[in-house]
């Protein structure tokens, strides 16, 4: 899969209403629907969002994200 459209597919998990996702449950949530990714790509796209300013980090024991 492209990083656009792990990108879409990432944004899509996250909740619309800003509550944060760990990252462990991102990643389970990636696996359920069949989504393929190594934790380096996981790592890469959660950054590139992160420096494009589409999420923020949270807190959290694994580390978490929420939209921006």
């Amino acid at each position: 899969m492209d990083n656009e459209k792990l990108i879409e597919v990432f944004m899509s998990i996250l909740p619309e209403d800003g509550k944060g996702m760990g990252n462990g449950k991102i990643m389970s949530a990636l696996q359920k629907l069949d989504v393929d990714v190594d934790e380096a790509t996981y790592a890469s796209v959660r950054d590139a969002l992160l420096a494009d300013g589409k999420v923020v980090k949270g807190r959290g024991r694994g580390g978490s994200i929420k939209r921006a």
